[in-house]
């Protein structure tokens, strides 16, 4: 499989299970958490550029997102992207891994609006503490598979007619001329067609 297809399916995959994530109601937030999370650690891609980040920044989740208040808590977000990104991965991690503790108990620690079912209440969560995560991973693919695929451009010189060859150098060939030929009839056959029309009308 060449990088690019593989980057489009890891994409594909991330996107899934993010989506699922972000559409999460209070009884399936916890598994879909875990396998984000999963999905994160697993791959090795995604691993590379999440860790580039988080192993070399120095800074407390809990300044960002507070476990625990006797008020409503409040998100503060640093102005450094990369401390965000830090801080979203560590209480992705503190979640997860601390006894007792779930997205809905931590959602329920935000302010939420009068009538909002829990359903509500774990979306807008996720929404304001981990997508931002979600859309750093999105843009990490798309710029690999962009640089990828004008790699591709640049070194294989497939492209014919603004499109995709994707063939070996022989078959290659053979389309090219197959091509010509059936345009060479295509234009031989207008050529009757325009007699036949001019000889009906004499």
């Amino acid at each position: 499989m060449s990088e690019y297809r593989e980057l489009r399916t890891i994409s594909l995959d991330f996107r899934r299970i993010s989506s699922n994530l972000l559409s999460s109601d209070d009884g399936d937030a916890d598994v879909n958490l875990h396998r984000l999370m999963d999905y994160i650690e697993k791959t090795p891609f995604i691993h590379d550029r999440v860790h580039s980040v988080v192993d070399q920044v120095e800074y407390d989740f809990q300044a960002c997102f507070p476990t625990h208040s006797s008020e409503w808590a409040s998100t503060s977000i640093p102005v450094d992207e990369n401390c965000h990104i830090k801080a979203i991965y560590d209480y992705m991690r503190y979640i997860i891994d601390t006894p007792k503790t779930n997205v809905l108990g931590q959602a329920m620690q935000y302010l939420w609006k009068s009538g909002a079912t829990y359903t509500d209440i774990v979306q807008r969560f996720l929404e304001n503490t981990v997508k931002p995560l979600i859309n750093f991973i999105n843009d990490e693919i798309s710029k690999e598979m962009i640089l990828d695929r004008k790699s591709g451009c640049a070194n294989d010189s497939k492209y014919w007619d603004g499109q995709w060859s994707g063939f070996p150098t022989r078959q290659w060939l053979y389309y090219t001329q197959h091509k010509k030929r059936r345009i060479s009839n295509g234009l031989e056959l207008a050529h009757r067609k325009a007699d036949f029309v001019a000889s009906s009308h004499q």
